[in-house]
């Protein structure tokens, strides 16, 4: 027997154009027929696609592996785009998703090098002999009718016969040689993700769903992979793993790491809730009760209620915010939308009974009190 590899030592993976045949929308497209060899013994799995991305490419492996009853210890692929980013053999840059799937299934992913067909020829031999033995020259109806003959093909004809090169049939060898010494199949199939790549902003974030996730400094402007699961975010760049945050299921909100600033720009809870309370006072007493009671009734959600307010001055200036403040105050109604209302419906200038107000007079000196005292208002913890 012509062979040159171990039982379950290689299995080797390429795409072959087979023309346009209608998909199972019944809409006529471009189509490749998958193919996956496992080189000792010959046997080959093969299915139809529409596409070569990355998802499609990670389900003909699942497909491939199942049809098998395990894994082969290595994979070598052509260098597709799909899981290859750069075309360099020694230092492949592995498309991150088909590197993690890789190392869920427990196999190794060797590209092969540029211009060397010898690589993966046992594949490429399979590749012509599925688009000469069972493409050429037929015609089905539609998809479904491709996809059934093309499975029993492979059982009856493909894998049943004897193999021009090692003249043995590759299911027995396969049965007999080969099948007990795959790795066994993971107990799930691969859990799929969303990655996205992102560009990171002069802030240390990027964005998500409208929602904002740090990542460290250095890579500010720059395009980073994001992988998005049910409850985790995920961020690479330069191939390894930045950042790792829970997913945040609102929107505007930010899930920050502190250390992803640079050290002169990190800024603890008081320091930050000292900053916008001199934003608030500098649009005026009003705006500055409106603060002082948001951070009393909810002192872990100021920012998003505080950061809403402070965008509506750069529509309606400082006198018409501290006018609407004025009367949310008055009214105990200290919350973002009350403010937002009051500007869009112009009620600002509506009288009210200022007996009402809940507002008591401060003096200068309660208004810019230093930060030390500040904190001992707040009774707050500096975050080390």
């Amino acid at each position: 027997m012509v062979n040159n590899t171990l039982p379950s030592e290689e299995a080797q993976v390429d795409f072959g154009y087979i023309g346009k045949i209608h998909d199972p929308s019944g809409n006529l497209k471009k189509a490749w027929v998958f193919c996956m060899v496992l080189c000792y013994s010959r046997l080959m799995y093969c299915e139809t696609v529409f596409d070569q991305e990355v998802k499609t490419f990670i389900r003909c492996h699942e497909h491939a592996f199942k049809y098998f009853g395990g894994v082969p210890k290595t994979v070598k692929i052509d260098n597709l785009k799909a899981a290859i980013l750069e075309a360099n053999f020694y230092e492949p840059v592995y498309q991150k998703q088909y590197e993690e799937f890789a190392k869920y299934y427990n196999f190794l992913s060797i590209p092969c090098r540029v211009k060397t067909p010898t690589d993966k020829a046992k594949v490429e031999s399979g590749v012509k002999y599925v688009k000469n033995n069972f493409f050429k020259g037929r015609n089905f109806k539609d998809y479904e009718e491709y996809k059934t003959k093309l499975d029993l093909w492979l059982e009856d004809i493909c894998n049943s016969r004897i193999h021009g090169t090692t003249k043995k049939i590759p299911k027995e060898v396969f049965e007999t040689e080969e099948k007990s010494k795959l790795n066994p199949l993971p107990h799930k199939d691969y859990d799929f993700s969303t990655w996205v790549t992102r560009k990171v902003n002069t802030n240390c974030h990027i964005s998500f769903d409208s929602n904002f996730y740090s990542v460290p400094y250095s890579f500010i402007n720059q395009e980073v992979t994001v992988q998005i699961s049910d409850k985790v975010i995920r961020i690479y760049g330069n191939n390894q793993l930045l950042a790792t945050h829970l997913k945040l299921n609102s929107k505007g909100e930010f899930s920050t790491n502190p250390s992803h600033y640079p050290k002169y720009k990190v800024q603890t809870k008081t320091e930050l809730q000292f900053e916008y309370r001199n934003k608030m006072r500098e649009i005026g007493p009003y705006a500055l009760k409106f603060f002082d009671l948001i951070l009393e009734k909810q002192q872990n959600y100021w920012g998003k209620p505080i950061y809403g307010v402070l965008k509506l001055k750069e529509k309606y200036g400082n006198q018409v915010i501290e006018k609407a403040c004025m009367r949310a105050v008055t009214f105990n109604s200290i919350k973002y939308q009350t403010v937002k209302n009051i500007c869009e419906k112009g009620l600002y200038d509506l009288l009210i009974d200022i007996s009402q107000s809940l507002i008591s007079t401060s003096s200068p000196e309660d208004s810019t009190r230093p930060l030390s005292e500040y904190q001992k208002l707040l009774c707050l913890k500096e975050v080390k």
